[in-house]
């Protein structure tokens, strides 16, 4: 008999001993099985720890397994990914932000999801609420809208019903709207997702991604730009047009805390310039994360399949090239001379 795929869901945790719990709850409060629970600490000062260890005990028969990973020093958001692929077992990985929530059907929509589309990752939409537990929008800004063009839809299942899938049973179901793009129409270093929680990847699509280890320093924030556009560039995305996730806006989020309507109109000076020195960064970022571990890349996809990524990276865009990325693209390409890395890459 074949059996569903286990998810490992990875909070990342940091001073948040505020909401840590709400967010242990939502996980043990999913309707889909089986599914892993791995806490990434990095270092966390207020007692976020000793909240998380009891609520481990308090749980310790459920049929979710909770796990604590404590990072040995602070590293940043980008470390606390890498630790979580590195920890995950399952087929499937969420990231949890440690203030955020995942609603119950969460889990069991992305995994079908991904059954039907064999993406890299999959992305759903979100409410809003604050500090307090308070809802302040069913429509978020913050997510991807559904739009006339390019839509499929397939039938969501109850987690029982969707446990009968592989046995060809019948199924009451209610349909989602959902829209698969690549890098190919949608390039992979524009935006087109949301936050970091509103994600489940196929743990193949971020295997080599442990790679990333080079980049600690420089994506200690909001690193979810680069995992995003990464797994994009590799496998493509599957935006759901279905709310899965409660977004907490506050004031310690860098892109969360405009009090009015937290649209991205209205980022902080602070947030304006994360978000554009990301921008920048994800390019040569990439080619690092490729050099980096450039002999697995290889006994991966081979130096053809390299080259293809890369292709798409620049497409039609020799002003990127030229401007900072030349010297990376010799190493990942092993290609001294600039004019054979356009003619490598079909830039005229």
């Amino acid at each position: 008999m074949l059996n569903l795929p286990l998810v490992s869901v990875v909070i990342t945790s940091y001073n948040y001993s505020q909401f840590i719990e709400d967010c242990l709850y939502s996980i043990l409060n999913q309707t889909y099985r089986p599914v892993e629970c791995i806490i990434i600490d990095d270092c966390s000062t207020d007692n976020s720890v000793e909240i998380i260890q009891n609520f481990i005990e308090k749980n310790k028969n459920s049929d979710i397994t909770f796990r604590l990973v404590q990072q040995e020093v602070n590293q940043g958001q980008l470390a606390g990914f890498v630790r979580g692929i590195k920890e995950a077992s399952g087929i499937f990985i969420n990231y949890v932000d440690a203030d955020d929530i995942i609603l119950p059907e969460f889990v069991n929509t992305h995994v079908q999801a991904h059954f039907e589309t064999n993406v890299a990752m999959t992305v759903s939409q979100q409410i809003e609420f604050d500090q307090d537990n308070q809802v302040h929008s069913l429509y978020s800004l913050a997510v991807p809208q559904e739009s006339t063009k390019e839509l499929f839809s397939f039938e969501r299942k109850s987690f029982n019903e969707l446990g009968q899938l592989l046995n060809n049973q019948n199924f009451i179901n209610n349909e989602i709207k959902s829209k698969v793009i690549n890098a190919e129409t949608h390039p992979f270093n524009v935006w087109h997702w949301g936050p970091t929680s509103c994600v489940m990847f196929r743990k193949t699509a971020l295997e080599l991604f442990v790679n990333a280890d080079c980049l600690y320093e420089n994506w200690k924030y909001c690193s979810d730009k680069l995992i995003f556009s990464y797994a994009h560039l590799l496998g493509g995305s599957c935006l759901l047009y279905i709310p899965l996730v409660a977004y907490r806006r506050h004031t310690r989020k860098n892109f969360s805390n405009f009090a009015i309507v937290g649209d991205k109109r209205f980022f902080t000076e602070n947030s304006l310039k994360i978000k554009s020195e990301n921008k920048a960064a994800v390019f040569p970022d990439i080619l690092k994360i490729f050099i980096n571990g450039k002999e697995n890349f290889i006994q991966s996809m081979g130096e053809e399949g390299i080259l293809n990524l890369v292709k798409l990276m620049f497409k039609n865009n020799k002003a990127r090239v030229a401007e900072q990325n030349i010297e990376l693209l010799k190493k990942v390409l092993n290609c001294p001379d600039n004019s054979k890395i356009f003619k490598k890459l079909n830039i005229t």
